[in-house]
């Protein structure tokens, strides 16, 4: 009965998950309710180049960055990802001739700034994706990045 009455309580007054994790932030349920948005890289620290760039630039801003990938640009959309089991699976005796578009993989896996942290993981260990990375977008253009290591901190694995 105790439940039903503050149920009905938080109801009536609007209280939301957002709400509550803003006046819980802590503890499972707090991280559970964390954005994408709140633990991503974003700015200067997205590894990005163009896909007509070469590889050793793309090489370049994964040694950089040292999130173990790299977003390929078309314009200034996402087109891409270049990640260190591409470039593993990629080399040959002409490797350092290739194009960021030679090696991408097309279309990446990607998600949005407002979508849960605990969504975005599962979109990145799902039954058929076994990914480490993923781009966050608006509108196809990168806006940031989180890593299975950003999860990890957040308190969410």
């Amino acid at each position: 009965l105790g439940d039903a009455l503050a149920i009905a309580l938080l109801e009536a007054k609007g209280f939301t998950a957002k709400d509550f994790k803003t006046f819980h932030p802590g503890g499972t349920l707090g991280a559970s309710l964390l954005s994408v948005r709140d633990i991503m890289h974003s700015g200067a620290d997205l590894p990005l180049v163009d896909e007509a760039d070469d590889i050793s630039q793309a090489l370049d801003q994964i040694s950089e960055k040292g999130l173990g990938c790299v977003g390929v640009l078309r314009g200034n959309k996402l087109a891409g990802i270049i990640t260190d089991g591409d470039i593993r699976r990629k080399l040959s005796a002409n490797f350092l001739n290739l194009s960021a578009a030679d090696i991408m993989t097309s279309p990446p896996q990607t998600t949005t700034p407002d979508e849960l942290a605990a969504a975005a993981l599962r979109q990145m260990t799902g039954e058929d994706v076994k990914i480490m990375q993923l781009f966050v977008v608006e509108n196809q253009k990168p806006v940031g990045i989180v890593h299975m290591h950003d999860f990890l901190r957040a308190g969410l694995i």
